[in-house]
């Protein structure tokens, strides 16, 4: 649409910005790991001494996606949505499951719509003209159902795709409020937060803060003298926690590798 409409200026400010944004993120990735898009090894294209070797970057990206679907077992990476989902759904806090309750039941109203609106195209009959009616309207919700089944499919700890959840939400508030009216929904929406706010305000738990947040759990660390330098590792499990740095998950990881230099700063590489 923008280059039919050659608003070249807008083409070039959005390609400047995706860059801006990209970049920092992708010198990050050959810091900590060496290649260019961290965790995936087949896009190689550095050789510095600090390279993760594939394999570690292979086993990562798996631990990333089974942790995500609160398997936590590289064993289980295989498995369909259908055999890890009901264990995914299960781990999550009750805030989570409204959310993702929420976002799947928005999508599918919204993948109704879209079939509705094929359907009537087909057939050449008037569509329904409070949706998809502009191309942009189109390529927005292709990308939001996009980037849903990546996240879902990949690595789906909510924290991640959060934004996953809320897009689908908003969407059908959005056409609610094009079919009620702008007066109306307002008023359904302060019902709505005033009815969330008081669940909040009655809901009960340890782990949950409506006014200041958590903090971070304080965990048991081990002090190791790893050629001069102190290395935390956890007590027990694979957790060091946030007080306690440098760290590493496990302590056997301190075989595996070497200092860079003199200073803790010059990082590490592989043996």
């Amino acid at each position: 649409t923008l280059i039919k409409e050659k608003k070249w200026k807008v083409i070039r400010k959005d390609i400047v910005c995706g860059i801006v944004v990209a970049t920092p993120w992708l010198v990050r990735n050959v810091i900590i790991s060496g290649y260019l898009l961290y965790p995936y090894s087949r896009i190689d294209l550095f050789g510095f001494d600090w390279k993760m070797p594939a394999e570690i970057l292979d086993y990562d990206r798996k631990e990333i996606m089974v942790w995500g679907r609160e398997v936590k077992d590289v064993s289980r990476y295989d498995e369909s949505i259908g055999q890890w989902f009901g264990t995914w759904f299960d781990h999550q806090m009750l805030r989570n499951k409204i959310f993702i309750i929420a976002g799947f039941a928005a999508t599918a109203v919204i993948v109704v719509l879209i079939l509705m609106k094929l359907t009537r195209m087909i057939k050449k009959k008037e569509s329904a003209n409070f949706f998809l009616e502009d191309v942009r309207e189109g390529l927005l919700i292709a990308t939001m159902l996009a980037g849903e089944i990546f996240w879902l499919f990949s690595a789906p700890l909510v924290r991640y795709g959060m934004v996953y959840l809320l897009m689908p939400s908003a969407v059908i508030a959005f056409l609610v409020k094009e079919a009620a009216g702008e007066k109306r929904f307002r008023k359904w929406m302060f019902s709505g937060i005033i009815f969330a706010g008081c669940l909040v305000f009655l809901y009960k738990d340890e782990d949950f803060r409506a006014v200041e947040p958590h903090g971070y759990w304080k965990m048991d660390n081990v002090k190791n003298d790893w050629y001069g330098f102190e290395i935390y590792t956890p007590a027990e499990g694979y957790t060091s926690g946030y007080a306690d740095f440098p760290a590493a998950a496990r302590e056997d990881t301190l075989e595996d590798i070497l200092p860079r230099g003199s200073r803790i700063e010059d990082g590490f590489r592989p043996r």
